[in-house]
């Protein structure tokens, strides 16, 4: 970095005067970082603060981070605000809240979650619980809780992540490998009566929208080899001016090196085309 600037500060080791019993800790340290710049990222501030307390053997902490201005390969990234509080046995769970916020799109985004690992060795696994998300535009807002994202043996698995917003339901489930060399990956997203003019306003949403969508999407790779299939279906939609509503449904698959559409679109102003 052109500049750095790193301030630390530590507590004393004061728990006899603050709880009266020998050997108790109580200790806090902040650290507060400028203008960071390496392996292709930046942040403008990064501020930590860690606070410890607890007897021998069965400490406790709080832990925060806020990050600023952040930018990877050149791409801006949102203000994170990462807060977590449990003990420091390592095995009982973690509560964590993630916050995000992108100025520039005027997007906003929270999770909170408990983490928790188990097992030992090729066992080991970081199991997340999720509590209640929530991701938020100026003109739309999506919400949801429940489901678990399990770290294991080089694998992320996705399960139970349930949503609702702009009038319809989200659902996603899915693992990817994380090793070296091939790997395999796979999911399914599943989008049910989604409202077009709820989105208006959004990237590439026409301002006179409307119609209520539906998809379901699922793909599997295993190494370079991709494979799946998506339909999407609509009722009433409207995307033109001075259009008339159009049901329509498409369908696609990949595999095997081949991708096969199919279109079946019916209204006033296309007839029936399939």
């Amino acid at each position: 970095a052109d500049r750095q600037l790193v301030e630390r500060q530590l507590g004393p080791r004061h728990g006899d005067h603050a709880r009266g019993v020998d050997g108790d800790l109580d200790a806090r340290a902040t650290v507060h970082a400028r203008r960071l710049v390496g392996g292709g990222g930046r942040a403008r501030a990064l501020d930590l603060t860690i606070a410890v307390a607890g007897a021998p053997g069965a400490l406790a902490g709080d832990a925060r981070v806020v990050a600023t201005g952040l930018a990877w390969g050149g791409v801006a990234l949102p203000d994170v605000t990462v807060t977590a509080r449990g003990p420091l046995d390592g095995r009982r769970s973690v509560a964590v809240q993630l916050d995000a916020r992108d100025r520039a799109r005027a997007v906003t985004a929270t999770v909170t979650a408990t983490v928790a690992r188990a097992g030992l060795g090729v066992d080991a696994q970081t199991r997340i619980a999720l509590g209640r998300y929530r991701v938020a535009t100026p003109q739309v807002e999506v919400a949801g809780a429940g489901g678990a994202l399990v770290l294991a043996r080089q694998r992320l698995t996705v399960r139970g992540v349930r949503a609702r917003g702009a009038g319809g339901a989200l659902a996603l489930d899915g693992e990817v490998g994380l090793g070296a060399g091939p790997v395999t990956r796979g999911g399914t997203v599943e989008v049910t009566g989604l409202d077009l003019a709820r989105l208006r306003g959004l990237p590439g949403v026409p301002a006179i929208a409307r119609g209520l969508i539906s998809g379901r999407a699922r793909v599997q790779q295993r190494g370079r080899a991709i494979s799946g299939e998506v339909a999407v279906s609509g009722q009433g939609v409207v995307i033109a001016a001075a259009a008339r509503p159009v049901e329509l449904a498409v369908t696609a698959e990949a595999g095997r090196g081949m991708v096969t559409v199919a279109l079946d679109a019916r209204g006033p102003d296309v007839g029936a085309l399939t």
